[in-house]
């Protein structure tokens, strides 16, 4: 039989490993606990360091694109002034910003197409009106009308892209084709009201 003491020196043995035991349990759940918070917090400074990245090179490319729509514009002011010593070097400049407007945009994207359409038929009216134009008041008018719309359209391209840069640095992510699209949506509708 086992004696008094025996037995509460049992019972302070079965303490002891149950609470060395719980000690234990906790080290381990707090251990890894830790590692997947530490797995979470480099995964999420990767995907922060990698939206950044991003970020920086869609302002590049927003400037960029910018300052080839100036360019582009300005050709086709200078071109409507109808200064003949001017004219080809100015469509010739028109049509390489137009090219190169047309490698920065996702040609797949609804306005980009417009945009590009839009240049596309300016230049296109541009080339063939000027040696048969019988009133340069309507050249100058049809020429003022495609320049508004394609101001318009680079406005709601720039304001989309800006807004999409936002987005991606306040939630941490890329957006999806369809988040962006709605972002255009908008814009374009808020365009639109405010004319």
């Amino acid at each position: 039989m086992i004696s008094m003491i025996e037995f509460k020196d049992w019972i302070t043995i079965a303490t002891s490993v149950s609470a060395a035991t719980a000690a234990i349990t906790a080290a381990v759940i707090t251990s890894k606990a830790a590692r997947k918070t530490s797995r979470d917090t480099i995964s999420n400074l990767e995907q922060r360091r990698y939206i950044d990245a991003i970020s920086i090179q869609r302002i590049d490319w927003i400037n960029k694109l910018r300052d080839h729509f100036i360019a582009f514009n300005s050709a086709v002011q200078e071109i409507n002034t109808l200064n003949i010593d001017t004219y080809h070097d100015n469509y010739l400049k028109a049509l390489h910003e137009m090219n190169y407007i047309a490698l920065l945009l996702n040609t797949t994207e609804v306005e980009s197409k417009t945009l590009l359409g839009l240049m596309h038929n300016m230049t296109r009216e541009l080339d063939e009106r000027l040696d048969n134009v019988h009133s340069l008041k309507e050249y100058k008018q049809k020429i003022d009308g495609f320049a508004l719309r394609i101001t318009e359209s680079q406005q709601i391209i720039l304001k989309s892209e800006w807004k999409r840069v936002k987005e991606e640095t306040r939630i941490g992510r890329e957006l999806k084709e369809v988040e962006f699209s709605e972002i255009v949506r908008r814009i374009t509708l808020d365009y639109a009201r405010s004319k």
